[in-house]
Formats: structure tokens, C-alpha cells, sequence
């Protein structure tokens, strides 16, 4: 046996899971203890703000991790599309609750690579993530781009549409125009334009920003979240562009322009 073989450390599974409360909740609990006898580091979150920490610490390119979805529906999907567009290569799998064919196709639309039932035994489970973590052997290695590649040519049917790029720190326009991001305005719209028909409730969006800061910073409340959409709107109107954002009465906020 190698040196290199002895020292490699286990692989890293980030657990976004509700607190063990019920029946339902302790067998997750107790699944990741069967994780770890197989030689997976289990990192456990409750909230997407100590999700997005964690990620922010572990999903390095050098450092593949995993990620495991345990929450309800609408925070699984959330959270797998706020990572798939953060961190490409990372591996998610979702614990579903229901074998709907419409749930079971958002999770993967959402971003994740495969789904298990909350019902599955765990080697079917572990099965998945070895597998992704042989993906990821590969997968994770960036790919070095020469100095002279020609630029990317949008599909034309994206060329009118709104759209992040740049990691999510840069919203381009239809027309072209580029509007830097704040940490906060990044997270509200990458929640927003992961959501089901580009519609997120105050407090899907609320939880998204908030998570994308140190756990010492003062916490997003609805009226925050009206600061920042604000100067959001007066961010966009400095660039000629009016902001394709409109409230839904006393339920949250819908992206009305085409991604």
C-alpha cells in the first residue's frame, strides 16, 4: 500500500438535514452515522445558512465534497440550484419524499444527480455516493483554457435573455449590460431564479441571503430585505435597465424577465 493511500483523507459528505425530532428524522440521523462507519466525513447543517458555509469552506476544486439533500421539497431544490451554479462539479443527491414523477423531475431539474426515497436502504445510498465520487475524481480537475480560446457564443435563443454569469456575481441583460452583485443581491437571485417559475416566498429569499453570511452578521428581516431590493432597483436604473423584479402581495417576489 502506497503512502499517498494512507494519508488520503475520507471523502466529505455535506448533510443538509432537519433536526432529529421524529421517527422519520432520527433514521436520518442515524443513517449518517452508518455513513461515517463506511468512511464518509459527515458534515451536518439544519439551516441553508450553515449549508452555504460549509460549502463555502469544503466544495473547493482540489477538495471535491458531496452534498446530501434531507430537507423538505422547496429547500432541496433551492439549495441543489444554488450549488450547481456555485460550485459545477459538485455531487448532490436528494432524499425524496415522494415518488411523483413531476417532484422527482424538479429535483433533477434543480440540479441534482440522482434522487433516493427516504425508504432506500443505505448501501444504495452509499452505492450513489461512491460513484460520484469516482465522477468527481475526473470531474473536479478544472480544465485549463488557453490564453487564446475564442469567447463562448451564446446559444441563440439566450442571446434576449437575462442570465449570471461569472460564478453568479455578474446578472448580463438582454441587451448586454453587465451589474456587478453584491454577496446578498447574488444569493436573493440566484434563490429567486432557482425557484419554480422564478417565484420565492419572503422567507425562501430571506433564508437564501442570510446564509451567504458569517454567522456573526446581523440577520435579514423583511423590512432588510426591501433595503436591499431597493438598491437593487436604483443599482439597475444607473445602468438604464429597469429591474424585472415584481412583488406578489404579502407572499414574496417573481422574476418577470426571460432567462
Amino acid at each position: 500500500m502506497s503512502h499517498s493511500s494512507l494519508t488520503r483523507p475520507n471523502p466529505v459528505v455535506l448533510s443538509f438535514a432537519p433536526k432529529a425530532r421524529s421517527a422519520s428524522n432520527a433514521r436520518l440521523h442515524s443513517r449518517v452515522g452508518e455513513l461515517q462507519s463506511r468512511g464518509f466525513e459527515v458534515l451536518r447543517s439544519t439551516t441553508l445558512r450553515d449549508l452555504y458555509k460549509l460549502a463555502s469552506e469544503h466544495l473547493k476544486p482540489d477538495a471535491p465534497a458531496m452534498v446530501l439533500l434531507s430537507r423538505e421539497h422547496e429547500e432541496n431544490c433551492t439549495a441543489a440550484t444554488y450549488l450547481r451554479t456555485l460550485y459545477p462539479n459538485v455531487g448532490i443527491v436528494v432524499i425524496a419524499d415522494s415518488k411523483n414523477d413531476e417532484t422527482l423531475a424538479q429535483i433533477l431539474q434543480s440540479g441534482a444527480d440522482y434522487y433516493c426515497l427516504r425508504d432506500s436502504a443505505t448501501p444504495l445510498l452509499v452505492a450513489i455516493l461512491f460513484r460520484l465520487l469516482w465522477r468527481m475524481g475526473d470531474a473536479a480537475k478544472p480544465l485549463a483554457r488557453p490564453a487564446s480560446a475564442p469567447a463562448v457564443q451564446l446559444p441563440k435563443q439566450a442571446e434576449h435573455a437575462w442570465s449570471l454569469q461569472e460564478q453568479a456575481w455578474v446578472l448580463v441583460s438582454p441587451e448586454g449590460v453587465n451589474i456587478p452583485l453584491t454577496t446578498g443581491e447574488r444569493a436573493f437571485l440566484t434563490a429567486l431564479l432557482a425557484a419554480p417559475e422564478k417565484r420565492a416566498t419572503h422567507q425562501q429569499l430571506i433564508d437564501a441571503v442570510n446564509g451567504v453570511y458569517a454567522q456573526d452578521a446581523p440577520p435579514t428581516h423583511p423590512g432588510r430585505l426591501g433595503v436591499l431590493i431597493s438598491r437593487m432597483r436604483k443599482k439597475f436604473s444607473e445602468h438604464g435597465i429597469d429591474m424585472p423584479l415584481r412583488s406578489v402581495h404579502n407572499w414574496g417576489y417573481m422574476f418577470t424577465g426571460v432567462v
